[in-house]
């Protein structure tokens, strides 16, 4: 495990030099609610 601290990704943060992104697997309805909590963050 790595020392160094966790640094947020904010929107627009580049990462190797694109843009950050989550993945959402699967899809239905825990998809959708893990989605739209994570729009609100």
């Amino acid at each position: 495990m790595s020392s160094l601290p966790l640094k947020p990704l904010l929107p627009g943060t580049l990462v190797q030099g694109q843009p950050a992104t989550l993945g959402v697997m699967g899809g239905g309805q825990l998809g959708r609610m893990w989605a739209q909590a994570a729009q609100r963050m």
